[in-house]
């Protein structure tokens, strides 16, 4: 099995992810050329990971998020802001390449994939 940035860090973090990502991953499935192997992986992915719900708490905390974002005249992609939310409701940082949105939310813990795997060394 090939090993990837999940499998080496499940054993060394409580990783999670959210419906928001489930949502995307279905998504890229679905587009792809191979759209069962597709579906086979997500599964399996999101077979190993706690998945975090969209709450109503996460919603009022996307809402004050975005209005904040938005008198400043920066607003983000409703799904990373989505992500972002939900990951502050429930005590997780945001493993992301995408540094640029989800920076822009107030105390949100943003981590590149090489700074993770380089802190678990």
């Amino acid at each position: 099995m090939k090993e990837t940035t999940v499998t080496r860090l499940q054993e060394r973090s409580q990783l999670a992810t959210t419906m928001i990502n489930l949502f995307e991953l279905y998504l890229g499935a679905y587009k792809s050329r191979d759209v069962e192997h597709s579906l086979t992986s997500v599964k399996g992915l999101f077979s190993t990971l706690q998945v975090l719900p969209l709450t109503e708490k996460a919603a009022e905390r996307a809402g004050r998020i975005l209005a904040e974002l938005e008198a400043k005249g920066q607003p983000i992609d409703a799904r990373d802001l989505f992500v972002g939310a939900i990951a502050l409701e429930e005590g997780f940082a945001v493993l992301t390449q995408n540094i640029e949105h989800f920076a822009r939310i107030r105390d949100l813990e943003v981590i590149t994939e090489k700074q993770a795997l380089s802190q678990q060394r």
